[in-house]
Formats: structure tokens, sequence, C-alpha cells
């Protein structure tokens, strides 16, 4: 994201006691509201003034510092997926993209868990029910592994088993953790509903037989 393709808006907020600067922009292109986020340590740094200006003067002195809100546009379309699915799939996404790791984490595991008992398969752990999607054909086996990475993610997480596992988790995990989950949403409802609309497309286009 660029600095410069920024543009200030009235209204702004400076917090000394938490050594912290959330001020509105909106981008020259598009006029989409952004916030840019920046801490600091408050005896340190020269603190600004109070106006418009002086804000938008630090901000831009500090640009390498800035961490702009949302961080990502990164949206997820699960157009073949079960609403009740494909929402909290987006929700994972939106986790992701305000830095609520293991929220995303928590919710990939769920999705999983959903996407199995919307195929009938209801009973035992989570374990058990993607071994079932696997003996229903319903998964190829390197989708399998994909949903016991993220089994494995959320598991500390999903138990409350804080004390016992390191649950800190970094940016490059959770993407991947969702990436898996994308590609075992893929497997079993997107690409099954892409197959049957490209075979029907295919069989309108044939000539219908001549009649005798």
């Amino acid at each position: 994201m660029v600095i410069e393709s920024y543009s200030v808006q009235p209204g702004w907020r400076l917090d000394p006691r938490l050594s912290a600067i959330t001020a509105a922009f909106s981008c020259v292109y598009c006029d989409m509201l952004n916030l840019a986020h920046l801490t600091f340590n408050a005896d340190e740094v020269y603190l600004p003034g109070s106006s418009d200006e002086s804000v938008d003067r630090f901000i831009i002195d500090h640009a390498s510092e800035v961490r702009w809100l949302p961080e990502r546009f990164d949206e997820r379309h699960f157009a073949d997926v079960p609403d009740a699915i494909g929402s909290v799939a987006k929700e994972a996404y939106t986790c992701f993209d305000v830095n609520a790791y293991r929220g995303a984490i928590i919710l990939a595991r769920a999705v999983i868990e959903a996407t199995a008992k919307s195929q009938g398969i209801e009973k035992g752990s989570l374990e058990a029910k993607i071994k079932g999607m696997a003996d229903a054909g319903l998964l190829t086996r390197h989708v399998v592994a994909a949903a016991d990475a993220i089994r494995d993610s959320g598991n500390a997480v999903a138990h409350g088993d804080f004390a016992e596992y390191t649950i800190d988790v970094d940016e490059e995990e959770v993407s991947e953790v969702l990436d898996l989950m994308t590609l075992v949403l893929q497997e079993i409802f997107q690409s099954p509903a892409k197959s049957a609309r490209v075979s029907s497309a295919a069989k309108a286009r044939k000539k219908a037989p001549s009649e005798s």
C-alpha cells in the first residue's frame, strides 16, 4: 500500500496513554475507507499536535511503521458451498485480515467438521470424520492430509489446553491453514459443482437426434 495514494479525512484519534495513533484515510482511486494505525514509544518520539495536518505529517514521517487496516483485501467466494459453511469460511478469512490468527484457525477447524457432517458423517472425533470422508471417496489422499493439518492446528485452541500447549501462531502458518481449508471446500463442494455445470453445458451443445 502506497501512502501517497491516500488523503487524510477529517477526524482522528490520539491516545498518548496507549502510545498509538489511529487516523482515517480514503483511497484516492476507490474512495474506500482505510485506517492508519501507528504505535510508538511516547518517551522517544515527538508527539504531533492536535490538528489533522500534524497527525497526517506524523504518519507520513513514520510511513514504514504504519499498519494499514484492513491489511489485506483477499475476499473469498464460496458460491457452491452451503451458506452455513461458506459464511464461516469467509469469517475465518476476516479473522486473518485483522490478525485474529487463533480465531481463524478455530473457524477453519469448524468448517472441516461442518463439511463432514454435511456429507452425513456425523459420529466420532474430527479425526474420525476426516477418515470417514476419505473412506467415502470424498477426499483425495493429499486433501486428507490437509484436513488433518487443520485439525492438528486447531486442537489446542478448541480444547482449551492453553496451559499445556503453545498456542501462538504466526501469519504464514494461518495463511497455509486457510489455503488448506479452501482446498477441502473445493474438493467436497466446488469442484463437483463446476464439473456438473461443464458436463451439463457440453450435453446442451450436442445436436438433437434427427427425427425419422
